[in-house]
């Protein structure tokens, strides 16, 4: 199970630790585009929806429980345990996700980067 508030998200029990920098909800109708012949123009023919997709960006610093690097870790070990063979389906719960209903997610990507001369890594996850 995800959590999501406007403090703190919550994946399978886990409070993910870092600051939440945004939290984005995509969904894209399916378009097709099909040749017309003798036409130079492509029609555009509506074939469903897309997998909605939630982006989530923290911040992690050295805290007094743990470093940035620990915190990257916790986080690795959510998106793939060791010897994890396959993306794990979640339930998330947050208003934003709600009013766009969202209910199940997969944990589709994890990326992260540190900048030089910060104190900081940026952390990016992306469910499906």
């Amino acid at each position: 199970m995800i959590f999501v508030d406007d403090s703190s998200i919550k994946v399978s029990g886990v409070i993910l630790p870092g600051l939440i920098k945004s939290i984005e909800v995509k969904d894209d109708a399916l378009i097709e585009e099909q040749t017309v012949e003798g036409s130079s123009i492509k029609a555009k023919q509506a074939e469903g929806y897309e997998d909605a997709k939630v982006m989530i960006e923290l911040i992690l610093e050295d805290g007094p429980d743990a470093t940035k690097k620990e915190k990257l870790q916790k986080i690795q070990n959510l998106f793939k345990k060791a010897g994890q063979e396959k993306p794990v389906v979640h339930e998330i719960i947050n208003e934003h996700t709600a009013a766009r209903r969202v209910k199940k997610v997969i944990f589709k990507s994890l990326s992260s980067k540190e900048e030089s001369k910060k104190e900081q890594l940026t952390v990016s996850l992306e469910f499906w």
